[in-house]
């Protein structure tokens, strides 16, 4: 490999990091101020987080939660679709095609939730 292949990926790995460490910082923030909307039996620490995949489309919370809560989707998948062209550049094309698969997998249920909060 070239040098110049080198510092992309170093580049891409750096970058995708910190989109991720941006996206987590992000999706905290989001869930914290969006627990006081959740049902009762989703107000604690653990059961909280399995809540949260529910909040994109929620009528009930807040406009500005959803949408930091949508910023924090976006950008881990960005992160996740960088990580994986680090991988493929790297010549690890089966860790790449998984984690393409995991970006593929947050955007079906996006999908699917948004056509849900249609109905």
């Amino acid at each position: 490999m070239s040098p110049e292949v080198y510092s992309v990926i170093s580049l891409l790995a750096v970058f995708s990091g910190a989109l991720l460490l941006v996206s987590a910082w992000i999706g905290v923030r989001a869930e914290m101020s969006a627990r006081r909307y959740f049902p009762l039996q989703f107000t604690d620490d653990l059961s909280s987080r399995y809540y949260m995949m529910y909040v994109l489309f929620n009528r009930s919370i807040p406009l500005e939660i959803r949408r930091r809560f949508g910023v924090s989707a976006a950008l881990s998948i960005v992160a996740f679709a960088g990580f994986a062209a680090v991988a493929y550049l790297a010549d690890n094309s089966v860790i790449a095609v998984l984690l393409l698969l995991i970006c593929g997998y947050a955007v079906a249920n996006t999908v699917v939730q948004w056509h849900e909060a249609r109905r």
